[in-house]
């Protein structure tokens, strides 16, 4: 599923504010969840205020919060970007105009009832990574995303040997 976006968001009320927000489907709530990461850089607690929105009724604990301020704190300025269509190494993670996200399922997306694993790529790594949703009633949830903020290549700007 490709989603199109105009804007970052900038408040958890922008996020829900978008013509796209919703839970009605995994995949838009797997791009919903990156587009709240983008916000990290400029406001923590709004970004964190924005996953805790797409985790519907189990909001995030201080250990989660600290997991992410550690996974993005030498490349928040574009690990969350970097899943964002023509965002490269290249190009230092500078996603197209409008903002692209494609999000994917395989085989295994469905394999746990009640759960959805989707899937995003990025240019920064070899292989596609996970964001884990569960469903209540007709409605999806953010579950787990640590793939997401795993490392990836440097933005040509910080690599000595670009």
């Amino acid at each position: 599923m490709q989603y199109q976006f105009s804007t970052l968001p900038k408040t958890n009320e922008e996020l829900m504010k978008l013509p796209e927000f919703g839970y009605d489907s995994p995949f838009r709530v797997a791009a919903l969840l990156l587009l709240a990461l983008c916000a990290w850089p400029q406001d923590r607690d709004e970004c964190y205020s924005m996953i805790d929105t797409l985790k519907g009724p189990q909001k995030m604990s201080p250990m989660d919060r600290q997991f992410i301020r550690d996974r993005m704190m030498s490349k928040g300025d574009y690990l969350a970007k970097a899943y964002f269509e023509g965002a490269a190494p290249e190009n230092n993670y500078q996603p197209d105009v409008p903002l692209t996200i494609n999000v994917e399922e395989n085989t295994y997306t469905y394999t746990d009832p009640g759960y959805a694993r989707v899937l995003v790529k990025t240019k920064g790594a070899d292989s596609p990574r996970h964001i884990t949703l569960r469903s209540k009633g007709d409605e999806w949830f953010v579950w787990e995303f640590s793939g997401i903020l795993s490392d990836i290549r440097k933005p040509k700007a910080e690599d000595p040997w670009a």
